[in-house]
Formats: structure tokens, sequence, C-alpha cells
């Protein structure tokens, strides 16, 4: 269980980039008349980690500068990941599983 909370902790990384763009480098690149792709710096250390664990998971051979947000919110194998950990997660809540409260 502990490893689907620390994947599920990574989709947060994406959340956090949405509801706070200001915390995040971003760019704003035009495509075409109907927008753009949101870059993230690669320096941005969490989302690479994401990347990573994504790459792992669903076992993708694309170099991060060319993983795109875009990428991440519209493959099925990716979106399905944290629905699944988060099902591992309440299974093991349901059983009496102990856990620790992650706190930040």
């Amino acid at each position: 269980m502990k490893k689907s909370l620390v994947k599920l902790e990574k989709f947060y990384v994406i959340r956090h980039y949405f509801i706070h763009g200001s915390a995040m480098r971003n760019l704003y690149i035009p495509i075409d008349d109907y927008g753009g792709e949101i870059v993230v710096s690669n320096s941005e250390t969490k989302y690479q980690e994401f990347l990573n664990m994504i790459k792992n998971e669903v076992k993708i051979k694309i170099p991060n500068e060319n993983f795109t947000i875009k990428m991440v919110l519209e493959q099925n194998q990716i979106t399905d990941l944290p629905i699944n950990n988060s099902k591992v997660i309440v299974n093991a809540i349901n059983l009496g599983e102990n856990f620790i409260h992650l706190e930040d």
C-alpha cells in the first residue's frame, strides 16, 4: 500500500501545477489558432520524478523533455494509474490495514 500512496502523491504534482500555476515555471508555446502547450522546466525535480514514475509504470520510452502534460492527461494507461492506486489504498483501509498518516 505504501507504494500506492507514493505513486498517488506524485499525481498531486500535476494538480499543484494547475491549481497554483505561479509555483511552476512554464512557457506557453503557440501551436495553432486553438492554443499551445505547457512546457515544464527541466529544473522542476518533482515533475521530473513524476514523469519517471509514469514512464516506469507504463513502460514509455520518451525523453522527459518530449513528455508533455497533454500526453499525461490524454493517455488512458496514465490516467488509470491514480485510479488503480486509489483502489489499492481504499481496499487496504477497508481490510483494516494499518497505515501511517502522511503529513506535509
